[in-house]
């Protein structure tokens, strides 16, 4: 059954083995025992496509951007196993509370007892003079965030444990701040984007990098924190 227009994902990359579409907040990759919804983004694919697909990496429901499927489960395998090698780069954009400083940071941090590293970069800064809590100000960053592997809610949970939750992050944010984007700015959910992956492709073997544009709901809050930028 062909889907209508407004539930086809956007296609971002397409060849014969591989194909990559733009996740919307909000939808699971895949149904599973604790999703056992009908709408995935693996029956849409399925549906725009004709074919078969294989995710070959997760992205939680509500993050937003890149998603990489394979049109086999030949072709799907190695690219998860190279995932799990570490050996794709990946690359996130995410709207943390307060300012993290500038330059690069990291963090090494067991999640679930397993080894976890996160790295960060901080793109833009942001102050807005209004009073959210207890402050008569609220400062954010823009951060590019490179996880190195991939534990679960692993960027969320590392940035909470630096005291810069997501915004918007309804498990693992801040209340408060959440609130104030969603009554205020309009965001609808969290503002953490798959932006980019760097890979060898699974059949040449050449490089491969694929991009993602922000969800529009994203782009429109930074456009309105424009005036709000810290020159840096």
């Amino acid at each position: 059954m062909r889907l209508p227009a407004d539930q086809r994902l956007p296609v971002l990359y397409q060849d014969e083995w591989l194909i990559a579409v733009h996740k919307p907040a909000g939808l699971v990759v895949h149904a599973s025992d604790d999703a056992p919804m009908r709408d995935t983004c693996l029956r849409r694919v399925r549906s725009q496509t004709g074919r078969r697909v294989f995710p070959c990496h997760r992205l939680d429901r509500p993050t937003s951007g890149l998603l990489l499927f394979a049109f086999s489960g030949q072709i799907a395998r190695p690219v998860f196993e190279a995932f799990e090698r570490r050996e794709i780069g990946k690359s996130y954009w995410a709207l943390c509370r307060g300012y993290l400083q500038e330059g690069q940071h990291e963090l090494e941090r067991p999640i679930d007892e397993r080894w976890a590293l996160t790295r960060f970069r901080t793109l833009r800064q942001y102050v807005v003079p209004m009073q959210v809590g207890r402050y008569p100000s609220a400062r954010y960053s823009l951060l590019e965030v490179n996880p190195v592997s991939g534990r679960r809610h692993q960027i969320r949970r590392h940035l909470k444990h630096l005291g810069h939750p997501i915004v918007g992050d309804g498990q693992h944010g801040d209340r408060d701040h959440n609130r104030f984007w969603q009554d205020c700015w309009g965001l609808p959910g969290m503002f953490l984007a798959s932006r980019s992956l760097e890979l060898a492709h699974p059949i040449s073997g050449q490089p491969l990098t694929l991009q993602a544009p922000l969800a529009w709901p994203l782009q429109a809050c930074l456009e309105q924190l424009e005036e709000f930028r810290v020159a840096t």
